[in-house]
């Protein structure tokens, strides 16, 4: 494999002058359904003045809901009219305690009759801070609900739901990390453990991880992984990330550059990606992927992640695409263009290209704020949408997406 390590080192250097963020803002509030986080919601809804439900010193409470028509039948199970209701809420004991609740309802279409209008499950988290320094430092521990987890910049593991256990210790510029998910990233049998130093929220950072437990007819050792990368964001602009992994006597790597332009009326994001994967890289995982959560709320994911590349094998080269564009026409209307490319080409194994869209014009009854009725066209479908919460996982080694064109609208709501 051919990886620019000369230019990571460049850039790692650069990173030292530069504060590190995230900066993966959504182009509009309007695009793909999303998953709400399920913690720090109080000071969330500090931002958010158009919440309806009241506050107190203690606990919160917010609403979100999608009520939807989609023109797709039997390609998918949230087709139809239907329902996706998202509630949460936080409460907090003490200054060091918070307890916080994901609780979904939803029904994929009424054309599963009157018997069937509702499905529901909770996700409880829990969250607290040791109330006195550690080694100079801040500590915060969670655990259950972990919401979506990503270890460094995405290349082994990208926007994960996670049950498990986070520790986070933060002493001025410094990080350290340790994540146990009970639910393996790749596969559901396996628990998934990782140790990660970074600096500057990933300025540069480097991790380990490792995998226990694995017992689908396999031996249980899956080779650790040894990780160095740099997340940086270098103005309100541009952003980059690299990430060079090595597992089983192979390498990996991940060069991504994105830009975000926002103006009074219009948004852009365009953010270019390639990964390369050595043969070996992937060694227990290729053709054994399992997604184990492929609900209506996934839709905001890339379709660029090596979990989807690892569904057919490694040893690949894949690139990706991405451009979204909102531009708002007065003060009640926005039109909205979500873009993704990807292609996937692998040595031993036909090539995979593969094109998503979402075009829609968004509707805003009153300014300022988020409620909308949405209409728009999409080809970006579910593969294993009748995986169901929380009933059954989704195993199939399959691309999470798959392209089927269709109609569709949307009104969306909170309080």
């Amino acid at each position: 494999m051919i990886f620019p390590v000369k230019t990571f080192l460049f850039v790692l250097l650069l990173a030292l002058q530069a504060q590190a963020q995230d900066i993966t803002p959504p182009v509009t509030a309007y695009g793909y359904p999303w998953a709400r986080p399920n913690e720090n919601l109080c000071a969330e809804l500090e931002e958010q003045p158009d919440r309806r439900i009241p506050r107190g010193d203690w606990f919160c409470a917010a609403a979100d809901g999608d009520i939807y028509l989609r023109a797709l039948g039997s390609e998918e199970f949230y087709h139809g009219v239907g329902h996706w209701v998202q509630l949460r809420g936080e409460a907090r004991p003490s200054d060091h305690v918070a307890v916080n609740l994901r609780s979904l309802l939803y029904s994929g279409s009424i054309s599963y009759g009157y018997t069937r209008p509702l499905g529901f499950y909770n996700m409880l988290g829990f969250s607290a801070e040791w109330p006195e320094e550690i080694l100079g430092g801040r500590a915060i521990g969670r655990v259950m609900d972990l919401g979506r987890q990503t270890i460094a910049t995405g290349l082994l593991l990208q926007e994960h739901e996670t049950a498990g256990l986070l520790l986070d210790w933060r002493r001025g510029d410094w990080r350290i990390q340790l994540l146990a998910d009970g639910t393996g990233g790749l596969l559901l049998a396996d628990d998934l453990k990782n140790y990660e130093v970074n600096w500057r929220d990933g300025a540069i950072g480097l991790g380990f991880t490792e995998w226990t437990e694995g017992n689908r007819g396999q031996p249980p050792f899956r080779h650790p992984a040894k990780y160095l990368y740099s997340s940086v964001a270098w103005n309100d602009v541009w952003s980059t990330a690299f990430e060079v992994n090595a597992r089983h006597d192979a390498l990996a790597g991940l060069a991504r550059v994105s830009a975000f332009w926002n103006f009074e009326r219009w948004k852009l994001l365009v953010r270019l990606e390639g990964r390369v994967l050595q043969e070996g890289w992937g060694d227990q995982f290729v053709q054994r992927i399992e997604h184990m959560y492929t609900a209506y709320d996934q839709y905001d994911k890339r379709v660029m992640n090596t979990a989807n590349i690892l569904t057919v094998d490694d040893d690949v080269t894949a690139g990706s695409l991405d451009v979204n564009l909102s531009f708002r026409i007065g003060e009640r209307y926005e039109l909205q263009l979500l873009n993704e490319g990807v292609a996937f080409r692998y040595n031993q194994a036909p090539a995979k290209d593969l094109i998503f869209y979402r075009w829609g014009l968004a509707y805003i009854p009153r300014a300022g704020e988020t409620e909308a009725l949405v209409l728009f066209v999409s080809n970006k479908v579910l593969a294993d949408s009748l995986s169901l919460p929380p009933l059954l996982d989704s195993s199939q080694n399959v691309v999470m997406f798959k392209a089927v064109p269709f109609f569709g609208a949307e009104a969306r709501f909170r309080f």
